[in-house]
């Protein structure tokens, strides 16, 4: 199923709405925030998966991005840190994942994924931490769902982002065994690593077919990735889109819809 991008004509409420950002560490904060409010799939998503959310960043004029969000979109949300930037200039900037949620996010987990890189030196400094996923149960027409937010390493091999996104899928096999479940997020993917050839066949990933170049989800150099991925198990997809016309991060926004019935 190719990412349309066109409308789709569904009563809402017959519909769970999945949407996910790497939103580049708030540095276009404000013009996200109106995006998530004004644009049609990213105001009538159930949830929607943020990456790169951030705290006291320089580059984003030391603000708490996480409150700006949750307080400016009225959504219900969930975060979790999962590194801090230490500075040469002496401040320390946290960069976390955070979940906004139409519906009450039950039983909130923040699960730690296997390091790739303990301590690294970037060109924001120092980096100490790793790579989480969010998780949590939501509900919608009587019916619960387990999603989960996650940002997978990037300075990494492949076969090291699939051992991450393995422990992501145990722990809802564990935690979630007879619910549908989404993973939204940044996977990091590259042009090699489709969901299907990890294994994770019991999974739908409708962002892995690359037959149309210009379904890019990264606006950096490198045009040609979908690093932004929403796989699902358990659920009907009506309809996939990636946002081209939202270019407020080096990332587009992507929405998938699922019957929810």
């Amino acid at each position: 199923h190719e990412p349309s991008g066109r409308e789709v004509d569904y009563p809402k409420e017959d519909v769970l709405q999945v949407s996910s950002w790497n939103i580049q560490f708030g540095l276009h904060i404000d013009d996200i925030i109106q995006a998530i409010i004004q644009n049609n799939d990213l105001k009538n998503s159930d949830f929607i998966a943020l990456q790169e959310v951030t705290r006291n960043n320089k580059r984003a004029v030391y603000r708490d991005i996480v409150e700006e969000l949750a307080t400016a979109t009225g959504f219900g949300h969930a975060y979790g840190r999962s590194h801090l930037e230490l500075n040469g200039d002496g401040y320390t900037s946290e960069v976390g994942n955070m979940i906004l949620s139409r519906h009450s996010i039950n039983e909130p987990n923040i699960l730690t994924l296997s390091p790739g890189i303990d301590v690294y030196k970037s060109s924001r400094g120092k980096i100490v931490g790793g790579r989480i996923a969010i998780s949590g149960r939501i509900a919608k027409n009587g019916k619960y769902f387990a999603v989960y937010c996650t940002h997978l390493e990037a300075f990494t091999s492949p076969q090291h982002r699939a051992k991450q996104l393995a422990e992501i899928i145990e722990d809802a096999d564990k935690g979630y065994p007879s619910l549908p479940v989404v993973i939204a997020g940044d996977f990091n993917f590259g042009p090699l690593e489709p969901i299907s050839s990890n294994g994770y066949l019991d999974f739908y990933d409708p962002f892995k077919d690359k037959r149309q170049s210009t379904s890019n989800t990264y606006i950096g150099r490198l045009l040609e990735l979908r690093l932004d991925r929403i796989i699902s198990r358990g659920l009907e997809l009506i309809d996939a889109k990636i946002h081209r016309d939202l270019p407020f991060s080096d990332h587009f926004p992507i929405t998938a819809i699922y019957n929810s019935r």
